[in-house]
């Protein structure tokens, strides 16, 4: 399934010991807290698709 992640640019390829799966894309991505919930998102893009929920 696409789900438009070859749109945007991460900004590094190398492994993150501060990082996990991001939930919309399945990606690395950085730590956010959001809502009391800590969430790992690759991009801003992705930001905004978990933002608008399922």
């Amino acid at each position: 399934m696409d789900r438009g992640h070859s749109k945007h640019m991460h900004r590094t390829n190398k492994p993150n010991e501060n990082a996990a799966t991001d939930p919309v894309c399945g990606m690395q991505g950085e730590r956010r807290d959001l809502g009391g919930q800590t969430y790992w998102i690759c991009s801003d893009g992705c930001q905004t698709k978990f933002d608008a929920g399922p």
